[in-house]
C-alpha cells in the first residue's frame, strides 16, 4: 500500500471510532499539571506544542506548553482597556471568559453573559472579542483585533427564532440556577461558530447551541450579529462545557449546570457529534476531573486532543495549579501511526 494510501486509511479508522461503537475504546492519559491559574476556561492551539488560555477568573490570556514543563507566559492583551471602552466605563471586573475558538489568524474569545453568583448584573461578561494571532509555538503573540461586540445578549433575547427558549427570563437568573443563562462554549466551524450553553438546558434537558454566522463582521464594523437556526443536543441531561471540531467531528464536553464538586451535581461526560446524528457518549471515564476546555493539537491523523479541568474547587489541588489530560486509545501499546497520536 502505498504511503498517502496508507495515511488515508489510518485516518478513516480514526474517525469511524469517534462515530461508531469503537467510541468505548478511549480513555485518557495521567494529569499533567499546568501553573499560575486553578482553572483554564478557555483555550486554542496555537502549535508546536503550546496553547493560549484563558481563566474565568481574571482577564489575562497565557501562553502554555502542553507537556506543562515550563511557566506560562502571561501574553501582552489589553482585553481590559478594549472592553472599557466598549462598555464606556472606567473600572470593570473579570468578562468570564468562557469559550474560545479560532478561525484563520483571529481567535474569539467570549464571556458567559450571564450575572455573577448573586444575580447581579455584570456588563464586562456580556462581551464577544477577537484577537489576532501571529507567529506559532512559544514565539506566538495576540493583539486585540477590532472592536469588542456587545449586544449579543440583545441580538439572543430579540431573535425570533429563539423565542421558544425564553433566553430573556434566564438571563435574570443567577448563573447556576436551572434555567438560567450561562454560555461556556464558542466552536469554529468554517467562517461561523456555534455558541454552547451549559445552562439553560431545553427541549426536555437537551443542551443548547446557537450559530453565530458572521462573527468576522460584527468585530470590524458596527453590524448586528446574525443568528441561525438553533441546535438541541441530547447529551444526558447535560449542557456544553466546551465543544471543538476535530477532523471532521466535534467532540463536546457535556457537564451539569452545578458546580462538579457540588452534592447531586452530575459528573461531566465526553461526546462526538457529526453535526446529523444524535451525539454518541464516548464512554470515557473522566474521574474527578472538572472538564472545562479541550484544545485540539495538531490536524488531520496527527490531531491529539488535550482535555483542562476547572480545579479551582478541587479538595486536593495544590494552589495556583490546573490539571489536564490526554484522550488516548485504550490499548496506547498497540497504538497504530494513523491513530490520531492521542497520546
Amino acid at each position: 500500500m502505498k504511503s498517502t494510501q496508507t495515511v488515508a486509511f489510518f485516518f478513516s479508522l480514526w474517525f469511524l471510532a469517534f462515530n461508531s461503537a469503537y467510541a468505548g475504546q478511549f480513555k485518557v492519559s495521567p494529569p499533567v499539571s499546568f501553573k499560575s491559574a486553578v482553572d483554564c476556561s478557555a483555550a486554542v492551539d496555537v502549535g508546536d506544542g503550546y496553547f493560549v488560555g484563558a481563566s474565568d477568573e481574571n482577564n489575562v490570556l497565557r501562553l502554555y506548553q502542553t507537556d506543562g514543563a515550563a511557566e506560562p507566559k502571561k501574553l501582552s492583551v489589553d482585553i481590559e482597556g478594549a472592553v472599557k471602552r466598549a462598555l464606556g466605563v472606567e473600572e470593570i471586573e473579570e468578562c468570564d471568559i468562557e469559550g474560545a475558538a479560532k478561525i484563520g489568524e483571529l481567535i474569539f474569545w467570549i464571556g458567559s453573559h450571564g450575572r455573577n453568583k448573586k444575580g447581579e448584573e455584570r456588563k464586562e461578561r456580556q462581551v464577544l472579542f477577537a484577537t489576532k494571532l501571529t507567529g506559532r509555538g512559544r514565539d506566538a503573540q495576540l493583539e486585540m483585533a477590532g472592536e469588542v461586540y456587545t449586544n449579543l445578549l440583545n441580538d439572543l433575547t430579540a431573535s425570533p427564532q429563539l423565542m421558544p427558549f425564553n433566553l430573556g427570563q434566564a438571563s435574570t437568573l443567577a448563573p447556576k440556577k436551572k434555567g438560567a443563562l450561562n454560555i461556556e462554549s464558542l466552536a469554529a466551524d468554517g467562517d461561523k461558530l456555534w455558541i454552547g450553553f451549559r445552562n439553560p438546558q431545553v427541549k426536555g434537558n437537551e443542551a443548547l447551541l446557537i450559530p453565530l454566522l458572521n462573527p468576522a463582521e460584527i468585530i470590524k464594523t458596527s453590524g448586528r450579529a446574525r443568528l441561525g437556526e438553533p441546535v438541541t443536543l441530547k447529551l444526558e441531561g447535560l449542557g456544553v462545557r466546551d465543544m471543538v471540531l476535530c477532523n471532521r467531528t466535534f467532540i463536546i464536553i457535556g457537564g451539569d449546570f452545578k458546580d462538579r464538586f457540588e452534592a447531586g451535581a452530575k459528573p461531566s461526560r465526553l461526546f462526538s457529534w457529526n453535526r446529523k446524528n444524535v451525539p454518541e457518549d464516548l464512554d470515557v471515564d473522566l474521574g474527578d476531573l472538572n472538564p472545562e476546555a479541550i484544545v485540539v493539537a495538531g490536524q488531520g491523523n496527527a490531531a491529539r486532543i488535550l482535555i483542562l479541568s476547572d480545579d479551582g474547587k478541587y479538595p486536593k489541588r495544590p494552589n495556583g495549579v490546573f490539571r489536564g489530560v490526554w484522550l488516548q486509545r485504550e490499548n496506547s501499546a498497540n497504538k497504530s501511526p494513523g491513530s490520531g497520536d492521542l497520546k
